[in-house]
């Protein structure tokens, strides 16, 4: 007897979904901006030159424990793939238990931070249209 054994990914594949990306809509990761790719490069460089593991930068923000980011920290992994989603008036708060993860979306029309301010999980804002969240 032959038993198969699935993971999440083959689950999801099953059911003819090719893609756990739906926007852009032909399913593909947009490709990096000029600036990302220059700044990998010099991270590579800079990584280069000492030990695999001479600094904490040499290590990643989820094998760290910091952050898993997103969306990889909301797409399913082999365990920890609960999502929690509280709204109140004014926010919608996004727990991932994967490194507890918390991400809040402000829904008052605030503005957005100052651009010298960078976060893990970006500056989103929320607001209605009719009765869909849109970000």
């Amino acid at each position: 007897m032959i038993r198969k054994t699935w993971t999440m990914a083959q689950a999801v594949l099953a059911t003819g979904q090719t893609s756990l990306v739906v926007d852009p809509p032909n399913g593909r990761i947009p490709a990096y901006t000029q600036a990302a790719v220059e700044r990998a490069a010099a991270a590579q460089q800079l990584r280069g030159s000492r030990g695999s593991a001479d600094s904490w930068t040499d290590r990643s923000l989820n094998e760290r424990c910091l952050t898993w980011g997103m969306p990889q920290g909301m797409l399913p992994q082999a365990y920890n793939n609960n999502i929690q989603i509280v709204q109140t008036a004014n926010e919608v708060m996004i727990l991932t238990e994967m490194v507890h993860d918390v991400r809040i979306i402000p829904l008052d029309g605030r503005p957005h931070i100052p651009d010298n301010i960078t976060q893990w999980h970006g500056d989103a804002r929320g607001h209605w249209i009719g009765e869909t969240l849109s970000c």
